[in-house]
């Protein structure tokens, strides 16, 4: 058994939300106008996952069974490898079927890299099955030292870059990151593993910013003939590596603040938003969305945090019903890590939807229920190991 605080779920919500609000209180840009009630109302429900995690899990600590996962690996090896070679192939035919069908839509071949998506959710939901097929393919390559898992990995990692979607990458360089962690522990060397995840962050972040400036350089350029300072009214000192981060978390804050705040609801949705993917496939139409981003028509920043759905739910009670649910996701991601490859599947989709918690409403993010659902289902039909 092995104990640590680093990738607790449990504190990735808390950390995430704390550098958020962080950002959003320094008020680099303009944009940002600082309501100090709302700051309490965002302290209250970081409280409030702290108290449930006293009651229900007493510590922060995450406890890593080695050898349990030594055990799975020698006895699941040729069902993973099968599981991530089929996630491939169904992602590769989406892949493929996208650039054919949508080539002019896709953002990397345009020069306006933004406004731009998947134009279909079902073909494209096809596409992440690579994304699944990594997060195996990493334990298989970083374990095992099956290469040919690492080339699984890279073409991948093209396949989802190509919709220059921050989200859809950052499963796999966080799955990279854990298993080098648990392979650290393994041979024992923790240290090595700290100075390779703090480049591996760095480059998350490095790329990050390269993604932002990509989308936005020609807009700014040819059609708002601004700087991007200018454009986010942020000091000049301020760099752009810097200033995407923080333009992208400080005004979630924002956006959710006003809506919180000045917004009136006129009919609340009861739980629709949390569950659309589910009501999307034969109710589409009487899910409303009864708020709008502040920011979102003169500056194209759209994006609310949970929050904007939360309130759209429920009110004010929303944010805290929420907040159990990211809860909830927490502790299966908190309990799932030591059940194999498929549990650290489990535990690498948690930590995306509570790290993603900051910029949408994740627990709708219907990439992230798919592959949470089937990966903790190959894990109960799998893993047979006491945890």
């Amino acid at each position: 058994m092995y104990r640590t605080y680093l990738f607790n779920p449990i504190l990735s919500f808390i950390f995430m939300w704390l550098i958020a609000l962080l950002l959003y209180s320094l008020r680099l840009s303009l944009l940002i106008k600082i309501d100090y009630v709302f700051i309490v109302i965002v302290i209250s429900f970081i409280l409030l996952f702290i108290l449930l995690n006293t009651i229900f899990i007493q510590k922060i600590s995450l406890v890593l069974d080695i050898q349990n996962l030594n055990k799975s690996l020698l006895k699941n090896a040729d069902i993973y490898k099968k599981i991530a070679f089929l996630f491939f192939c169904i992602g590769s035919i989406g892949f493929i079927l996208e650039v054919f069908l949508y080539s002019n839509l896709i953002p990397v071949f345009m020069q306006n890299k933004i406004n731009t998506g998947a134009p279909n959710h079902y073909i494209h939901y096809l596409t992440q099955f690579s994304m699944y097929s990594s997060l195996i393919s990493c334990g298989l390559y970083i374990l095992l030292k099956k290469r040919f898992f690492l080339l699984l990995i890279i073409i991948s990692s093209i396949e989802l870059l190509i919709w220059l979607k921050r989200g859809e990458i950052l499963p796999l360089i966080f799955a990279i990151i854990t298993f080098l962690f648990i392979k650290s522990i393994m041979f024992s060397k923790i240290k090595k593993f700290y100075i390779i995840s703090l480049i591996f962050v760095f480059s998350f972040l490095l790329l990050f910013s390269y993604i932002g400036n990509l989308r936005m350089e020609y807009v700014l350029e040819n059609i708002y003939h601004e700087t991007f300072n200018e454009r986010y009214q942020m000091p000049e000192w301020v760099p752009n590596s810097f200033g995407w981060i923080y333009i992208y978390i400080a005004t979630t804050l924002e956006n959710a603040r006003h809506i919180i705040m000045e917004q009136d609801i006129s009919s609340y949705t009861y739980g629709s938003k949390m569950i659309y993917p589910f009501l999307a496939l034969f109710a589409k139409n009487i899910i409303h969305t009864n708020y709008y981003p502040e920011l979102a028509n003169n500056y194209g920043l759209t994006v609310v945090s949970f929050l904007g759905d939360a309130f759209n739910d429920f009110n004010i009670l929303g944010v805290y019903i929420y907040t159990i649910v990211y809860f909830c996701i927490a502790i299966i991601g908190y309990k799932f890590i030591n059940r194999g490859l498929f549990g650290v599947a489990v535990f690498v989709i948690s930590q995306m939807f509570l790290i993603w918690s900051i910029f949408s409403n994740s627990i709708s993010n219907g990439v992230y229920i798919i592959g949470f659902i089937i990966f903790i289902l190959l894990s109960l039909k799998c893993e047979r190991f006491k945890y």
